[in-house]
């Protein structure tokens, strides 16, 4: 996978302070009229603050101590998450977030979005390169009408 500090997983984004990689993962249907797509990221550290990153398309760059992996136009949901005691966030409705978000996007029928959560990942401890953030796994979705 090439991840920036030697901290690959396999399974999921590049390795965090908790000894394995945050996973997204996508439930619901692409459907923008539904609006029922959730995107859930699980595996980080606890009571961290994370925040969406999109764009209109992939590349995979070395980022803090994961990979960025949207590309094209890249922007941010703006709006911060906690990821509670459990490390995890989930968001609800992602294309009614992306339309009131500062961003103002507006998603069409047949455009594939990447997507990823950036979060703070700062360890007790000097590891993962001691980059203070890291990022999950990226997920693309073709949205349809």
């Amino acid at each position: 996978m090439g991840c920036p500090c030697g901290n690959d997983d396999p399974d999921a984004g590049c390795a965090n302070s908790t000894g394995l990689g945050a996973l997204l993962a996508a439930a619901g249907t692409p459907s923008i009229a539904a609006d029922d797509l959730v995107l859930a990221a699980i595996g980080m550290p606890s009571h961290r603050v994370a925040m969406l990153v999109l764009g209109s398309g992939a590349q995979m760059l070395p980022f803090r101590s994961g990979l960025l992996c949207v590309g094209g136009e890249v922007r941010s949901g703006r709006r911060h998450h906690p990821t509670g005691p459990s490390g995890t966030v989930s968001l609800t409705g992602v294309v009614g977030i992306l339309a009131h978000a500062p961003v103002g996007l507006q998603v069409q029928p047949g455009e594939t979005w990447s997507f990823q959560v950036w979060y703070r990942d700062v360890p007790p401890h000097k590891a993962h390169c001691g980059n203070k953030s890291n990022l999950t796994n990226a997920l693309g979705v073709t949205f349809a009408p």
